[in-house]
């Protein structure tokens, strides 16, 4: 939870494929309420297909070559004053190109076990795990 009351988590991920990932674009939300499943399968089915937007929770761009040391991320709440009380879902797309110009995308998706938020453990979304 940050200063201003707004949630945060750190997202790592590695680059295991067999060429660099190139222009590598991030957005996504952590969203929170009794409705964060579906407040996630909203967001994701408003991204569909397209490449991301350049606008919102746009987080950056880089590039990730194999081997590299995983990359850390800090992916903001969609609401202020959300509290560690209420369910939440983390909800992220890594876009991603090749040496060749082909664009690949990750969707990720899960939230921590609502017994026990304090376990470093999480549960995977029925949706929104592939690569694309």
């Amino acid at each position: 939870m940050t200063s201003d009351n707004q949630l945060g988590v750190r997202i790592w991920y590695y680059n295991f494929g067999k060429s660099p990932a190139l222009h590598i674009e991030r957005a996504g939300w952590i969203f929170s309420g009794n409705d964060a499943v579906q407040q996630a399968d909203d967001w994701f089915r408003q991204l569909g297909d397209k490449p991301l937007p350049e606008q919102g929770s746009f987080i950056g761009e880089s590039t990730l070559m194999q081997g590299e040391p995983p990359v850390a991320n800090l992916l903001p709440g969609k609401n202020r004053g959300a509290s560690l009380d209420a369910p939440y879902v983390v909800a992220m797309r890594v876009q991603y190109f090749d040496a060749f110009g082909n664009r690949y995308w990750s969707d990720i998706c899960f939230w921590p076990p609502f017994s026990d938020m304090s376990q470093n453990i999480s549960n995977r979304c029925m949706n929104h795990n592939e690569i694309h």
